[in-house]
């Protein structure tokens, strides 16, 4: 049987209420703060972590069936320098465009998720960056990305496929996640 203290409405048992109230309040506004707050600040964001969120941006659009290309200012636009979206933006608008310039392939592929970024060199304003991705359909392939530093942060300038070296180690760990 129940204590007098615990039944509803008595003096302590709404003093509990309200703590318990005023704890799942403030869990709750700390959980929303925590969700709204960015991945970290753009000026202290390494060329790789830069090259990272780039891809696995793109390649989510790509697996949930949008265009990427058709969101690529909008949401992009800190990872992208403005030269590349706006030449990017002319190879389109030119109809040139026949292959996808950031996966560098002419037929478009569904890449799959896993991707390998590794830092290839840092210099005054410049960094080079290799990624790794890989579809069901095609053999992994290899792509040099270049970042410059504009306004103390990092973003992508320049994408070429690197046939120089062509990767091997990636390609089962990449498959299991298409």
């Amino acid at each position: 049987m129940a204590k007098k203290l615990d039944r509803p409405g008595s003096p302590w048992c709404l003093k509990r209420a309200r703590r318990t109230s005023r704890l799942l309040v403030t869990l709750m506004l700390v959980s929303a703060s925590a969700a709204a707050a960015p991945d970290g600040d753009a000026t202290t964001r390494t060329p790789v972590a830069v090259t990272t969120a780039f891809y696995n941006w793109y390649v989510t659009k790509f697996r949930s069936d949008h265009d990427p290309m058709l969101e690529l200012r909008a949401d992009a636009r800190e990872l992208v320098s403005t030269a590349l979206l706006d030449e990017v933006d002319a190879l389109t608008d030119d109809d040139v465009l026949d292959y996808d310039y950031f996966l560098q392939v002419e037929d478009v592929v569904r890449p799959c998720r896993s991707l390998d970024a590794a830092p290839l060199g840092t210099g005054p304003g410049r960094a080079e960056v290799a990624v790794t991705l890989s579809s069901r359909t095609k053999a992994p392939w290899r792509l040099l990305v270049g970042l410059v530093k504009a306004d103390g942060v990092w973003r992508i300038r320049r994408i070429t496929r690197d046939t120089a070296h062509p990767p091997a180690a990636a390609a089962k760990r990449a498959l299991s996640d298409c």
